[in-house]
């Protein structure tokens, strides 16, 4: 009984922690967008530092597009 407990509680907190970073990508790639490369920098930076993926593809194609 305990284990399925924990086992939910593990499966919420992914899925929270999932919706977060996702918010973060699209607010990142809103700010790329809009050109407000400071904010899609820090955003992807950010995620990037933890593993994201999608954010270190997102740096990558900042670093090629982006002027410096």
């Amino acid at each position: 009984m305990k284990r399925m407990f924990f086992s939910k509680i593990l499966l919420i907190l992914t899925i929270c922690s999932v919706e977060s970073s996702l918010a973060d990508i699209d607010s990142g790639i809103k700010s790329f967008y809009d050109e407000d490369y400071a904010t899609a920098l820090a955003e992807f930076s950010k995620l990037a530092e933890q593993g994201d993926s999608n954010a270190q593809y997102w740096l990558g194609l900042m670093h090629q597009r982006v002027p410096a």
